[in-house]
């Protein structure tokens, strides 16, 4: 997950939104085993076994209205990096999230045949990240300071990246008209990058009359399995090229829960709720500290980060590098016990059976996210052409990314099960413009 993490903080530093994992559109699909992951009670109805092939699952999203397109330009058959576009759609706080599921494997049966009680066992690999920032943090990458002359302006991100393996195991029960169930997963940490909530101010002051950069730090950050020193040898970074080859550790564990209930008012009505990775947080062994403190004079007229954006012609690489380190100074201190916290989410929607080929569903989801709560609801209509295959429209409303129009096509020939599901469907068609990017995915056998 090295990869996503540096993708990540690229994002984050150019202050693009192509990057919130809300599952609208798989908390409406009863019929598929995947949505055992967003209501833990389920389990499908009159099966007795089920094998889960490989399944994906990513949501992001940018705050405000900017959008990939906006941070460059077309230039002689070429795309160039500009942000100047960006800065202006920028709000002055902003919020970058992103989640990402791979479900690598699955199995799930009833004991004693059909009997009520149903056991469900999986693996995941999943990857959490937020970040918070101000405007003025890209506008000084790619403008410089001139606009902030005899201001003081505050450019330290937040931010709190993490991927972990989680190992699953579910039990779900019949009582009367309801069913419930409860799922315990082991966490084990792969690697963490995040900001420390005591320590986040670097500010600049540019001086009216001499115009020298003044640069003001208290500003740590964590690292486990990233970041090995900050320096110029390569800035420490250590990056894999396959996601499967990321290596889990036994040391960086943590618990979480998942709970569910699914109530049958008759045949054609159905409610669920759920609350999901409960009290989930991975604590890492043997991670980097690195902080930097104090107050630096600078005597060109931008950051030589800003060089470092726009790759200014006969640019020293690793003068700046070397120049960027003096700046912040950051010092290397070795903890035991970093901890990232996953963020709780919780479902509450309902399937009404309209007729043989048609169905209606609703939710409502919310997560407590590290830097802002995440709120959205939607209705979904569903359409079964042939008794094989269903599709699906849905219609979402979002307080981040506002309304949006979702799509979603299942198979089911025999027992093999399929569906695509997403809930911004401008997101898949044209994810360069706009700001938030959904997809879910999955298989199964179903016997």
């Amino acid at each position: 997950m090295k990869n996503n993490l540096l993708s990540f903080l690229f994002l984050l530093t150019a202050g693009t939104p192509l990057l919130a994992q809300q599952d609208l559109l798989l908390s409406h699909l009863p019929d598929q085993w995947q949505f055992n992951q967003v209501s833990p009670a389920a389990f499908p109805t009159e099966k007795r076994f089920v094998l889960a092939l490989p399944g994906l699952g990513l949501d992001g999203g940018h705050s405000g209205t900017a959008t990939l397109s906006d941070f460059y330009k077309r230039e002689n058959d070429r795309n160039l990096l500009d942000f100047t576009g960006l800065i202006d759609r920028l709000e002055s706080f902003n919020y970058l999230s992103y989640r990402q599921s791979i479900e690598t494997a699955g199995l799930g049966f009833r004991l004693g045949g059909k009997g009520k009680t149903a056991l469900t066992l999986g693996h995941a690999i999943r990857f959490q990240a937020d970040a918070f920032y101000l405007r003025e943090l890209p506008e000084l990458l790619w403008t410089g300071n001139a606009a902030f002359i005899g201001q003081t302006i505050e450019i330290a991100p937040r931010v709190a990246a993490f991927d972990w393996h989680e190992l699953q195991l579910g039990l779900s029960s019949t009582v009367g008209p309801v069913r419930l169930g409860v799922k315990v997963k082991r966490l084990m940490g792969v690697s963490a990058l995040q900001t420390d909530p005591e320590a986040q101010s670097a500010t600049v002051y540019t001086n009216p009359d001499i115009y020298q950069l003044s640069l003001n730090t208290d500003f740590g950050v964590y690292s486990s399995g990233i970041i090995s020193a900050i320096d110029t040898a390569g800035l420490g970074f250590r990056v894999l090229a396959n996601e499967f080859q990321n290596q889990p550790k036994m040391a960086n564990g943590g618990w979480s829960t998942d709970w569910g209930l699914q109530l049958k008012v008759n045949e054609r009505l159905q409610f669920f709720a759920s609350a999901l990775d409960m009290r989930a947080s991975i604590r890492w062994k043997e991670a980097n500290y690195f902080y930097s403190r104090g107050n630096y004079d600078y005597e060109g007229a931008v950051l030589p980060g800003t060089d470092l954006i726009n790759g200014v012609e006969g640019l020293d690489f690793n003068g700046k590098l070397d120049t960027l380190n003096d700046v912040f100074g950051f010092r290397r201190f070795t903890v035991d016990d970093l901890k990232s916290t996953i963020s709780g989410r919780y479902f509450l929607g309902g399937h009404y059976q309209f007729s043989e080929r048609w169905r209606l569903a609703a939710s409502f989801f919310h997560e407590n996210r590290l830097y802002r709560s995440i709120s959205a609801g939607g209705v979904s209509a569903h359409f079964r052409p042939l008794k094989w295959i269903e599709v699906g429209a849905l219609f979402s409303f979002n307080d981040a990314t506002g309304n949006k129009l979702g799509a979603q096509l299942s198979l089911q020939p025999g027992f093999a099960r399929f569906f695509l599901a997403t809930d911004d469907v401008a997101g898949i068609i044209a994810p360069f413009h706009t700001s938030r990017v959904q997809l879910r995915t999955g298989m199964a056998l179903v016997f």
